[in-house]
């Protein structure tokens, strides 16, 4: 048995997967492509900072904005850890296979031994080749993907800062069940094992299927729509530096019916105006400023039981 030659069939799988992630993309795409995320009960409100040419834009269009997530401010957000092959697993399941399924070598079991030893550095360099074609052809995957961050926390003054020009913008009150789709929890914590675990999984079974002749199209189908499942778990997946944004997202595919595009680079999904049960406008805020701005939602709003409105900075604290 070949290992050299069952490396190379590992890596004719992998760096097919490619091809196969992106046409399952585009059939998913078809349907609601909102993935599960950290799973728990949902929360009783969710919130969405915004500044005021936003707030104008989900008022007048009935509509709030889903971003491309390569144009979040986070750059590692979405992206998936550098593929590392656990080249001890690989080996001791080459020798399992050696001693199941070829008894007549049962009398070189150390020389095999010794020369899988041998070849782990060669295998961990054709996983780095692998493993950069899948990061390198990723970014062209998640672009095709529109997202909505919400969050559960209207006070948090880093989020102000960041999100709502700096205390001049608002935090939007959304309903639990908002029409514009079922948020799920974003996970902080070791989302970055999930694909390497499976990728090692893989590895080994390719390695078994094809020293029995086994490894076939449906199997290949298998693997990829799991590996494909697997990725897209990383749109809810953050370092735990951001935790403190307890946040909840809900995601589309572009193609998805309910994704509208506007001015050529604009991605909405429709809310219905009873998703939005108030409007806190932030603390540096004019009151002549938020007094119009009051007069613009309930103008905006005339149907609905919106309450309007607006903190102000107690020493190191927000209050209303």
């Amino acid at each position: 048995m070949s290992t050299f030659k069952q490396v190379e069939k590992l890596k004719k799988r992998v760096n097919f997967l490619n091809k196969k992630v992106k046409t399952l993309v585009r059939r998913k795409g078809e349907k609601n492509t909102t993935h599960a995320g950290h799973v728990e009960n949902s929360p009783e409100n969710y919130y969405k900072y915004m500044n005021q040419n936003t707030l104008r834009l989900l008022l007048k269009n009935k509509s709030i904005k889903f971003t491309d997530p390569l144009k979040f401010n986070d750059p590692m957000d979405s992206t998936v850890p550098e593929l590392k092959l656990n080249t001890k697993r690989l080996k001791d399941t080459m020798m399992s296979v050696v001693s199941k399924d070829f008894p007549e070598l049962s009398d070189y079991q150390s020389e095999i031994n010794n020369r899988l030893s041998v070849d782990e550095r060669h295998w961990g360099n054709e996983i780095k080749a692998i493993s950069d074609e899948l990061l390198n052809s990723w970014p062209d995957i998640i672009s095709t993907f529109r997202i909505l961050s919400l969050t559960t926390k209207p006070d948090n003054l880093l989020m102000w800062s960041h999100y709502a020009d700096e205390h001049r913008g608002v935090v939007v009150k959304f309903k639990k069940n908002p029409s514009f789709g079922s948020p799920k929890k974003v996970n902080y914590k070791n989302g970055h094992q999930s694909l390497n675990n499976a990728f090692n999984y893989m590895a080994s079974m390719v390695v078994k299927l094809e020293a029995q002749n086994g490894f076939t199209d449906i199997h290949s189908d298998k693997f990829s729509d799991a590996t494909l499942n697997i990725m897209l778990r990383y749109f809810f997946m953050k370092m735990s530096e951001w935790s403190y944004e307890n946040e909840y997202r809900i995601v589309y595919h572009e193609s998805n019916t309910k994704v509208r595009k506007i001015h050529n680079n604009l991605d909405l999904v429709e809310v219905n105006e009873n998703d939005i049960e108030s409007i806190i406008i932030g603390s540096s805020v004019s009151p002549l400023r938020a007094k119009r701005l009051t007069k613009l939602i309930k103008g905006r709003l005339p149907n609905t039981k919106v309450i309007v409105q607006q903190y102000k900075r107690v020493g190191w604290q927000l209050k209303i």
